[in-house]
């Protein structure tokens, strides 16, 4: 394989890295904002009197809110996927939330390591590129340059 060849092959390559390492990005980026509403549904969960009623603002949607009281969260509804809800106690609803939390977590881990394994391959493609065609340049200039010829 000539240094051209091999070098449209590397940049195609570095090209798909790039690609996966934005897609990458964009699962990292949905999975932080899903995680944070996680979180905040968990810390609304905590927040819960267990026995009295808590006033809260109930959003109708345009920024426009009304005044409501949530009963005694004895038993809460629990979306749990595929748009189905199931009614659990509080305490199971947090356990439950505290689960989704852990496991995106470790998604998240998963990604930052995937993430940086793409990062270090596109460093190290960029690298070879450069190094090749630093190389196709050096040979370039010497063959410009002018050749001496023996004196006789």
């Amino acid at each position: 394989m000539s240094d051209e060849e091999k070098l449209q092959s590397m940049v195609y390559e570095s090209r798909l890295l790039e690609g996966q390492y934005n897609e990458l990005n964009q699962q990292q980026s949905f999975l932080v904002r899903a995680f944070a509403e996680v979180s905040a549904s968990r810390d609304a969960l905590r927040g819960l009197s267990e026995t009295a009623s808590t006033e809260i603002l109930i959003p109708l949607g345009g920024g426009v809110f009304v005044k409501g009281t949530t009963p005694p969260p004895s038993q809460v509804l629990l979306g749990i996927g595929a748009d189905v809800v199931v009614e659990r106690s509080r305490e199971g609803a947090l356990r439950f939330v505290e689960e989704r939390l852990k496991e995106m977590e470790n998604a998240l881990s998963g990604l930052e390591a995937r993430r940086n394994e793409i990062a270090n391959r596109i460093n190290a493609q960029r690298m070879a590129i450069n190094a090749i065609v630093e190389n196709q340049s050096q040979q370039q200039q010497q063959r410009q340059q002018p050749q001496r010829q023996p004196q006789q």
